[in-house]
């Protein structure tokens, strides 16, 4: 029976957060405890688990390691993670291995950790054993990468939804390789980011380009494209979005296909906008009539982009009207959370909430609360992104101050579920506002509650005016940081693998 190892390492990194990412933030899964974690979710392994069962393959379950997005790994955190997963390889009989990568881990070290992670696997297993990876969506695809890799798969969804059929067009391209297929694996890197706002593979404008991705490259397990519109709070370069496909048929028309593609992109970069709310802006739309509750996006602290989630910045603002408005808030706040199960439900403390983790963007508010509940912080993924999988926010303790209620964690966790409110016992349906640290991941889990969204607007790590971020080593020229003109050529569509003849007459 065909052996296929199972892995993932995955972390988003953000230039902007403050400090380094720990092997802590980390949670790690070995053998049979993968299984229990991620059969039947929607995950890259739970699809890598499922495809392989469809195939009558032997699924291993080796390494997994997933963190909420943060900063770049230590030295330490990157390397010790390697070590293991290149020790599960090593010592398990493979006949190939699929891996979950986000695309857009960085280190202390290296730009590129997906890169790093390929190429040191590569050099560990040769190239006997074919290696198909997986990619989040706002992957930075570096050339190294595609080099060292037989095929990629990235998500052609966001908000996520696809993660599974991801790792199945993975399985897919496997499936090609191991009968003895070689495909090329082309990239064509566009000098552009997307605020995350506006770049819903869902509406206007990507949606539209998405939709030519798929008529260009239809799903066909001999060939996947994948268009990655990049994390944009990476400050190094190489950074860029771009497309890449990977190709077992030899199709000569694939670059030009591509270059089609990118155009289309870049004639629409003007049409990503977002309507941005200020703080007394925020209050008139809380105020206003019409449908409740009132999503409000607190995107620039968001624990999925990168950020600590403990920005107070909704707190201070929605706080001197806590007895005119009902609403639900989160933050992160270990040493709050640790105050109030130490108080007791019930208890009246004085607290001050937020503002210490990352005090560049934010300090601490004071309140009088009331001590509503307290719990282990853990709940799964009920909505449509990460379905089934476990989140933990650790020791967590829900606090009241007039009609708001304040959910409190120690540590950042996906905010894209009302389950993470309900698992507090706080419904999210029931208030005139609920803050949300997501900028789009939220939409699909809960969109049945309301549709009637505000983006609110403060400085942070992730904030979504990508003219105002602090960038000093991006790739440049960059929209939408600067203006200029781009128009690709069949030069400017490279090729990794396969016989590069094709790409050399091409590009004549």
């Amino acid at each position: 029976m065909i052996r296929i190892g199972i892995a993932a390492l995955m972390q988003e990194s953000n230039s902007f957060a403050p400090s380094l990412a720990t092997r802590e933030e980390f949670d790690v899964y070995l053998r049979e405890d993968i299984l229990r974690q991620y059969e039947g979710t929607n995950s890259e392994v739970g699809g890598f688990l499922e495809g392989c069962a469809e195939r009558d393959w032997e699924a291993v379950p080796l390494f997994t390691a997933r963190a909420t997005s943060g900063g770049a790994l230590s030295r330490e955190c990157f390397e010790g993670l390697l070590s293991d997963l290149l020790e599960a390889v090593r010592t398990a009989e493979l006949d190939a291995l699929l891996l979950a990568l986000h695309g857009a881990m960085s280190a202390e070290h290296l730009a590129s950790g997906d890169a790093e992670i390929v190429s040191r696997l590569r050099a560990e297993a040769g190239w006997t054993i074919p290696i198909v990876v997986t990619h989040d969506l706002h992957a930075n695809v570096l050339p190294e990468l595609l080099e060292a890799v037989d095929g990629l798969a990235g998500y052609r969804t966001y908000p996520h939804v696809d993660q599974r059929e991801t790792a199945l067009r993975a399985v897919a391209l496997l499936d090609q390789r191991l009968r003895g297929g070689s495909a090329r694996r082309w990239q064509l890197r566009i000098p552009m980011l997307l605020v995350p706002q506006a770049g819903s593979t869902f509406e206007p404008p990507l949606e539209h380009v998405m939709q030519q991705m798929s008529a260009a490259f239809p799903d066909d397990e001999q060939c996947c494209a994948t268009l990655f519109t990049v994390q944009p709070w990476l400050d190094f370069s190489p950074v860029a979005s771009c497309l890449t496909v990977t190709d077992f048929t030899g199709n000569p028309n694939v670059p030009q296909k591509m270059l089609e593609i990118g155009r289309q992109l870049w004639a629409c970069r003007n049409d990503f906008e977002t309507p941005w709310a200020s703080p007394d802006q925020l209050i008139e739309e809380i105020h206003r009539e019409g449908v409740r509750p009132l999503l409000v996006s607190e995107a620039y602290d968001s624990p999925s982009g990168g950020a600590t989630g403990d920005h107070a910045g909704l707190l201070r603002t929605v706080l001197p009207y806590a007895d005119e408005v009902c609403g639900c808030l989160f933050l992160i706040d270990p040493k709050a959370a640790s105050h109030a199960a130490a108080a007791g439900v019930g208890a009246q403390i004085e607290v001050e909430l937020g503002g210490k983790l990352d005090r560049r963007f934010s300090l601490p508010v004071s309140a009088t609360v009331k001590v509503l509940g307290v719990s282990n912080g853990e709940f799964h993924f009920k909505g449509p992104a990460f379905h089934g999988l476990l989140a933990s926010m650790g020791p967590s303790a829900t606090l009241g101050v007039g009609k708001l209620s304040i959910v409190v964690g120690s540590r950042p966790v996906f905010m894209i579920d009302p389950e993470l409110y309900r698992s507090q016992g706080v419904e999210p349906a029931e208030q005139e506002f609920v803050g949300v640290k997501s900028p789009t991941l939220f939409r699909p889990a809960y969109k049945s509650l309301s549709e009637n969204i505000v983006h609110f607007d403060m400085p942070g790590p992730c904030r979504g005016k990508l003219t105002l971020m602090p960038y000093q080593n991006i790739s440049r020229p960059m929209f939408p940081l600067d203006e200029f003109e781009w128009s690709p050529t069949l030069k400017d569509v490279s090729i990794c693998g396969g016989n590069k003849t094709l790409a050399t007459e091409a590009s004549k």
